[in-house]
């Protein structure tokens, strides 16, 4: 160390111990040390120096000494680490609670000042307005008071006083409660007495009041009530001035009824809904649900006792032996002095009751259905198991019960005006069909009509299930036996009509029978669009039964027009036929060929037997009793020709000319005498015709097998052959020698 450096080093001591105001120096930087240039400045900084590093030295040796216990205090908050996690999801959680029930207080705190000064308004308000009986002014300011917060309301209630003390009677919140109370029972008073004293503008004034003080369940039942009063009146008045005998007399009531109601519901809907919400009109459609079935039950019990209809059913019961027996059976057991004019009347009437009756649940339910939809969550779906209304009403349960005899009653009524159009029926000779056929279906259509009208698909089922066997049995069967008599007796002429007015009868009726079954089912589409598809299923199902019975009857007729046409008109085929062809041969000349051309003599005698033969069918008969006939004819017809060919005749060239002209005029003549061609008929005699009229036995090969192109032969190979060998000319070695 040079002496220079020891004396800076005195000084500095030197300076440090005589300078104690330099110790509160701060050094200065780098930067600022470098530009020094003044002695003593400098020795002053680097006493300050040494100074700072005494200072550092002396904080790192303590440092040093407790760095074991940083350590150990370090390891001890390592350990709380979890604990500590915990406990911060824990405050997390305590946070948002308290922030949550700061807010509150904030807003009923807030609320409750504004609703502290209201209430008092209100309070005395209300007190005002009672004494001066100014009611909506009382409602008003009650109303207002309700309008508050629920939570606001309960919990300023609650800070009057302890849980265990009642609110202070000179509260607000006390005074408003028991004006609302008393003003709630004052206009439940004020709306009877109006009631009573039919004061129109009273209830309507006082029903405004019942929601603004929270009575509007009381409100809507006493309104409910009021309408229900107007609805037994009306009905009341209807049975006081109806006469009991008059036809439809309670099926009119029933209307006069449904459409008090329907007009009360259209009427009130707006205005309820404006007052008291949406949806709450289904409170008051309950309650007119109700009514409904009160007075309904009271005019349909009023109908069976003054129609006697449980008297009437038992007659019917009693007359058929049971149900089970009489099905069975061509007549009632037992005659009873029941007028099908009386049941006519009750049957009308009971479809007509049916009708309304369903009618009316249908407006029920949809309008059920439009105020439980407009008062809940729209994507809750509605049905009318859940709508609010009874499902099944007592309206439903009396309309049901007095239609459990419907079909039973529909059945007698039937029968016997069945019994009674066969006992007058006539013929006219200007009618191909007696008059009981259309006298016997107009009464089917008729009921068939009157039992749709009533809208109930069950009882249409039910009718149309029993109409094919009522037809079968009380009808059809007449005739059966009529043509089973008659069948032995036909050989005059007046006898055969009368057959064939029978089988015209029969003819008719099922056709009829089928127009009925369409006619049921575009009309059952028509009136049952809306109902399931499972529904219209039920209705085909018993029209494709009842047109079973048509089938059925139609087999039975053409069991009889054979049975006629084999006893009576194919007994005359083979002698006319035979007649015709007399002194006709088929060997000819060629100067007999142009004669026979000339004369036509085959042709000419048969028109006129077979005009003869088929005149009084086509006259009498209906168009298909003639068709169906006139194809047994010809069918008959053409193999009887082909049997008299086959073994009276022989062919030349000439001859089998004449045959294939004879044959073309007899099948155009048919044909003019049918709706359809009678040339497939004549398949057999053309292609036998064919054959005799080749020029040579070998053209057979161009015609027949693989070459026969759009013929379908009918004759087999033998039979070629057989018709060939009629031919005088061709050689039987060459009909031998084909391969066929």
């Amino acid at each position: 160390m040079s002496v220079d450096d020891n004396e800076l080093l005195v000084d500095d001591k030197t300076a440090t111990t005589t300078s104690p105001d330099s110790r509160d120096s701060a050094s200065l930087s780098l930067e600022e040390i470098r530009r020094l240039t003044d002695i003593d400045q400098i020795r002053s900084q680097l006493r300050i120096l040494n100074q700072e590093e005494s200072t550092v030295d002396s904080q790192l040796d303590d440092f040093l000494r407790n760095q074991s216990d940083v350590q150990n205090t370090l390891e001890t908050l390592e350990s709380l680490r979890p604990q500590v996690g915990l406990v911060r999801g824990d405050v997390g959680q305590l946070l948002d609670i308290v922030a949550a029930a700061s807010v509150l207080a904030e807003r009923i705190s807030g609320s409750s000042r504004v609703k502290e000064t209201v209430q008092l308004r209100c309070a005395v308000g209300v007190q005002q307005a009672l004494k001066v009986k100014d009611y909506d002014a009382a409602a008003r300011h009650i109303h207002k008071y309700l309008q508050f917060d629920s939570q606001v309301i309960k919990t300023v209630s609650e800070g009057v006083g302890s849980h265990d003390e009642a609110v202070p009677e000179d509260s607000p919140i006390h005074t408003l409660k028991v004006a609302q109370t008393t003003l709630l029972k004052t206009i439940s008073d004020e709306f009877d007495s109006s009631v009573q004293s039919n004061n129109d503008e009273g209830i309507s004034r006082f029903f405004k009041l019942f929601p603004l003080v929270g009575g509007g369940d009381l409100g809507l039942d006493k309104y409910s009530a009021y309408l229900c009063g107007i609805i037994s009146r009306r009905c009341q008045d209807a049975m006081a001035g109806a006469a009991s005998q008059s036809p439809n007399v309670y099926s009119e009531m029933l209307k006069v009824l449904f459409e008090t109601i329907a007009m009360l519901v259209d009427k009130q809907e707006s205005h309820v809904e404006t007052l008291y919400g949406p949806g709450r009109m289904l409170r008051v459609l309950q309650r007119l649900q109700r009514e409904a079935d009160v007075q309904s039950v009271i005019i349909l019990d009023s109908f069976a006792e003054n129609r006697q209809v449980s008297r009437k059913l038992g007659e019917v019961k009693q007359a058929y032996d049971a149900v089970a027996n009489w099905k069975s059976s061509t007549a009632p057991r037992k005659e009873i002095a029941l007028e099908t004019r009386e049941l006519d009347i009750i049957l009308s009437e009971l479809a007509s009751i049916s009708q309304r009756a369903q009618l009316f649940n249908q407006f029920l339910h949809a309008r059920a259905k439009e105020y439980s939809e407009s008062g809940q969550d729209s994507t809750k779906q509605t049905t009318p198991a859940n709508d609010g209304l009874a499902h099944v009403s007592k309206l439903d349960q009396r309309v049901q019960e007095l239609m459990g005899g419907y079909v039973l009653f529909e059945e007698f009524f039937i029968v016997k005006s069945i019994e009674k159009a066969l006992k007058i029926d006539q013929y006219d000779s200007n009618n191909l069909i007696t008059s009981c056929v259309d006298d016997v279906f107009y009464v089917l259509k008729n009921c068939t009509i009157r039992c749709l009208s009533s809208l109930d698909v069950d009882i249409l089922c039910a009718l149309i299930n029993s109409l094919g066997r009522i037809v079968e049995v009380h009808y059809m069967s007449v005739f059966q036996k009529k043509l089973s008599s008659a069948f032995s007796n036909t050989e005059t002429k007046d006898s055969k009509i009368s057959f064939m007015v029978l089988l015209n009868n029969i003819d008719v009726s099922q056709e009829y029978l089928l127009k009925l079954s369409r006619d049921i089912e575009e009309a059952s589409m028509r009136t049952f669009s809306s109902k399931p598809d499972s529904t219209r299923a039920k209705i085909m199902s018993c029209l494709t039964s009842l047109n079973e019975y048509s089938g059925r009857f139609g087999q039975v007729l053409k069991t009889w027009l054979d049975n006629l046409f084999g006893q009576t008109v194919k007994p005359r085929i083979r002698p006319l036929l035979q007649d015709a062809y007399k002194d006709v041969r088929y060997v000819l000349s060629e100067e007999e060929f142009f004669e026979q051309e000339s004369g036509d003599y085959f042709v000419q005698r048969f028109v006129r037997s077979f005009d003869a033969l088929i005149d009084l069918y086509q006259k009498s008969y209906t168009e298909n009793n003639y068709n169906q006939t006139m194809a047994y004819i010809v069918d008959f017809l053409a193999k009887d020709w082909e049997r008299l060919l086959w073994s009276n005749h022989r062919f030349n060239q000439y001859g089998a000319l004449r045959l294939d002209k004879d044959l073309r005029a007899i099948t155009a003549y048919l044909s003019s005498k049918t709706q359809w061609t009678s040339r497939d008929k004549f398949a057999r005699l053309n292609q036998m015709c064919m054959l005799l009229n080749l020029d040579n036995v070998n053209e057979v090969g161009s015609i027949w097998g693989n070459k026969a192109g759009p013929i379908t032969w009918r004759l087999t190979g033998p039979e070629v052959r057989k018709a060939l060998a009629l031919r005088v000319d061709f050689a039987s070695d060459d009909i031998g020698n084909l391969k066929l």
